[in-house]
């Protein structure tokens, strides 16, 4: 029950219309991200979505919350299950975000994900 209940969510929280409407969910994101016998790939779409938008810049609080998110996915889960889409997300945050600290950490993440391999 406990699966599929979180499966659903997750496909919930991917789906949401505008995208912009997925930082009202960081709460669930974050447990989806923590869940580690759960596929990130739902997590992933989501912050996609919302990093892609041409519809909004993201702001510092809500950037912060992305790179916390982002945090949690690559502690919880295998390198080879997220190294692709988190690279693209770090990368464009690292690249073409405003905000100085969104960058820097971003960085850091992108930096982190490249040259510090998983045991998993």
């Amino acid at each position: 029950v406990q699966y599929r209940l979180l499966n659903s969510l997750g496909e919930f929280v991917s789906r949401l219309e505008p995208p912009s409407r997925i930082q009202c969910y960081f709460g669930l994101l974050v447990t989806l991200s923590e869940t580690a016998w759960l596929d990130p790939q739902y997590v992933m779409t989501a912050l996609k979505r919302l990093v892609f938008c041409p519809c909004s810049t993201l702001s510092w609080p809500v950037g912060m919350r992305v790179l916390i998110t982002c945090r949690r996915i690559m502690l919880s889960h295998p390198q080879a299950t997220i190294y692709q889409p988190m690279l693209r997300l770090l990368h464009h945050l690292a690249t073409y975000q405003s905000c100085v600290d969104i960058r820097d950490r971003a960085l850091l993440y992108l930096r982190l994900l490249m040259h510090a391999g998983s045991t998993s």
